[in-house]
């Protein structure tokens, strides 16, 4: 498993000594994910202290439960991390959303869970997306925020599951894992967490 360095956020903003208390990791079970499919890659943490709304810290509302992400959502962006000669930078990128026949017919080698997985490529004609595959790009667990009704939802993080390196004139498509699939698992966790204070 890759972890970020909790040092290398310093430059984003204040972190203190917090620790974290709880962690939530979804079971595979609930979705229909097969057996060579990895564990669905999302977890909640619970932290010691919680942080202050501020340019560095900004909350996000979540999905119902299930809720489907359309293809017709055109105001989504995909957020990345990356390094930099050991500064940190977000690389924000606008992606436009695939129903699943359509990446299935991109990504032909790899098998998705239209329960528990979004598909989704670069919106623009360049190839930022290729940042997948510079060695000091940090993969996984990225978000896929998009705007409904004006407010920022977080439907999706990048899923474990890697598509081929993409060719000439081929826009990159990044699997997430949906967020809405373990929205009932997300409220009991969070109500037991509050149990706990």
């Amino acid at each position: 498993m890759k972890v970020l360095p909790m040092i290398l956020f310093q430059l984003m903003g204040p972190h203190g000594n917090n620790k974290i208390l709880r962690i939530y990791l979804p079971n595979k079970n609930v979705t229909r994910r097969s057996k060579i499919q990895p564990q669905p890659n999302i977890a909640i943490v619970k932290l010691r202290n919680s942080f202050r709304i501020s340019s560095y810290c900004l909350p996000l509302c979540l999905p119902e439960q299930n809720e489907m992400l359309s293809p017709s959502i055109s105001s989504c962006i995909f957020y990345r991390f990356a390094e930099f000669d050991d500064v940190i930078s977000f690389l924000p990128l606008k992606m436009n959303i695939l129903s699943h026949q359509q990446c299935k017919s991109t990504i032909r080698n790899v098998k998705i869970d239209s329960s528990s997985q979004i598909c989704g490529e670069e919106q623009s004609n360049g190839t930022q997306l290729d940042t997948d595959y510079h060695k000091d790009m940090i993969l996984d667990g990225f978000p896929l925020i998009c705007l409904k009704n004006e407010r920022a939802y977080l439907y999706g993080v990048q899923d474990w599951l890697q598509t081929t390196k993409p060719g000439e004139n081929y826009k990159p498509v990044v699997l997430f894992t949906a967020v809405s699939a373990f929205i009932n698992s997300i409220n009991l966790f969070l109500n037991d967490s509050i149990a706990d204070i």
